[in-house]
């Protein structure tokens, strides 16, 4: 009943967060906003419908539009269902007074009249990227060949390619406005879309009926629901296709769709002329090799440490899995973390680690998941009663977002076969109000081991040293706040040691140990 109302009247109170960021990751967003797609539905069927009555087409069209602006009424009025109808209202006229209905020009005239009359729409994002989806598509109707094909299985396949097609088009006449405005874009759209229409189809089909004939119509109405969830639920937790704005291989990308773009606005493109024949599979070729490049990048492994004034993550990326230790303090900070995994070519983390909590935790993770997709959250506990409370909105954040939660208190889970991790958390510390933790890992012959700030004064010498043995890589973190500077360690001479914050590190730390360096924002190396 949700995603009906969503869908078939714009009213998305009902969905729940989980739904819309499923629906925006595969690219489907356009689905739950009303749009010119779901009043041409409308209208084609209904124009099927009076034709196959027999109408006369002078009756035809004033019933057709009185029955498309009482659902736009009933929707809220939204402009760009306004510019879907009066692109119809041009396009009847102009067949009415015996014309030759040019649709982009009718498109531009929808959208100046609009503006005319309500110059707030200007600043409306559905209006344009409406208007650019449908310019991409109309554009794309007028330069693809048109053949007839007589066999069934070759219209299928024409018809097949022709929509992925479309959709291509739409994705790229509105992927600089979708992408400033989101921070990312989802890469399945094309395919997304050829899959999911013709249930949407069915669904506004039989959703009038439903509602005047709700024993007949209701159950294919919530047939076709549950398989558009299912379809949408599946196609959102593929890996890797939903990605930042600022990620790497989506620049790139980008860059060569504009130059693509360019030539379909400028080239003189004959009818299914040998543009297409020479330009599209040469672009493929470049993307192909750009994915290559993307595969072997992701395949290496990699640790990562990066921080900022009110975070700090340790990231841990081996047998393409990647393995995220949080500390958020602020909100605000998962921009910072977001720009990290993307210069790292990370685009989803396998498994994310909160061993303390703080107010703005929730915010944070929120922000996060809508960058970057978050399949699993291992959460520790947490004992002080402001910790606990910080906790608990965490968990009800991520069940909001649909993130597996899972407890965890010692030894974690790990998404890499060959990763251990081992996590002893919730100690309080002497100078601080925060708790910290102490972090093992192993990856194969690899030693990691982290150490949160002020952490050193709650055991002896003897104790940190047992614990840091021969530790390839020793992460001294930043966190918390306030705690005090650190003591002086015995640290393997070939381990390389990374400093959070340079005032809480060990004493002569950097004048005996030639490995140590000193992070103000973020550091990579690559794993043995």
């Amino acid at each position: 009943a949700a995603l009906l109302s969503a869908v078939f009247l714009g009213d998305r109170e009902g969905l729940g967060e989980r739904i819309e960021t499923d629906f925006k990751r595969a690219g489907l967003s356009h689905i739950l906003a009303l749009s010119g797609l779901h009043l041409s539905i409308l209208a084609g069927y209904l124009l099927h419908l009076l034709h196959r009555m027999r109408v006369p087409r002078a009756v035809t069209f004033p019933l057709v539009f009185l029955l498309l602006l009482t659902y736009t009424a009933l929707t809220g009025f939204s402009y760009s269902l306004i510019r879907a109808t009066v692109m119809l209202l041009i396009a009847e006229l102009a067949a009415l007074l015996r014309l030759i209905p040019d649709s982009v020009t009718s498109l531009f005239l929808s959208v100046a009249a609009i503006n005319l009359f309500a110059p707030s729409a200007i600043a409306d994002l559905g209006l344009w990227l409406s208007f650019l989806a449908t310019l991409g598509i109309l554009i794309a109707n007028e330069i693809l060949p048109g053949r007839k094909r007589k066999r069934i299985g070759a219209r299928l396949l024409h018809a097949t390619i022709f929509s992925v097609i479309l959709s291509t088009f739409a994705l790229v006449f509105t992927l600089f406005l979708s992408s400033y405005s989101f921070g990312a874009v989802s890469l399945l759209s094309p395919l997304t879309n050829l899959l999911i229409t013709p249930l949407v189809h069915l669904l506004l089909l039989f959703a009038p009926l439903a509602l005047l004939f709700p024993s007949l119509a209701g159950p294919p109405v919530g047939w076709c629901a549950s398989l558009i969830r299912l379809a949408v639920d599946r196609l959102a937790a593929l890996p890797g296709t939903y990605i930042s704005v600022g990620y790497p291989l989506f620049l790139i990308v980008l860059f060569l769709f504009s130059l693509y773009l360019l030539f379909l606005l400028v080239g003189k493109l004959p009818k299914g002329g040998a543009f297409f024949r020479y330009t599209v599979p040469a672009f493929a070729a470049v993307c192909l090799v750009l994915l290559g490049a993307h595969l072997g990048e992701v395949s290496t492994p990699t640790l990562l440490y990066a921080q900022t004034y009110s975070s700090e993550a340790l990231i841990l990326r081996v047998e393409r899995k990647t393995t995220v230790i949080l500390n958020i303090e602020k909100a605000a900070s998962a921009d910072s973390l977001v720009r990290t995994l993307n210069a790292a070519h990370i685009t989803e983390i396998d498994l994310l680690i909160l061993p303390q909590y703080h107010q703005e935790t929730a915010a944070g993770l929120s922000e996060l998941s809508a960058k970057i997709p978050i399949c699993r959250i291992a959460a520790l506990p947490a004992s002080a009663e402001e910790d606990a409370l910080c906790r608990a909105a965490v968990k009800e954040t991520a069940d909001a977002l649909g993130i597996l939660w899972q407890e965890e208190d010692g030894t974690v889970a790990s998404p890499a076969e060959e990763l251990d991790i081992k996590i002893l958390s919730d100690i309080p510390l002497s100078a601080s109000d925060h708790t910290g933790f102490l972090l093992s890992a192993s990856w194969k012959d690899t030693e990691i081991r982290y150490l949160s700030a002020g952490i050193l004064h709650e055991f002896s010498k003897e104790d940190m040293n047992r614990f840091i043995g021969q530790a390839h890589f020793l992460i001294l973190g930043s966190h918390p706040s306030g705690a005090q500077k650190a003591k002086a360690l015995q640290i393997p001479a070939d381990c390389t040691v990374i400093v959070g914050d340079t005032e809480k590190a060990p004493p002569d730390l950097f004048a005996t140990h030639e490995n140590a360096v000193s992070v103000t924002s973020s550091v990579r190396y690559r794993l043995r």
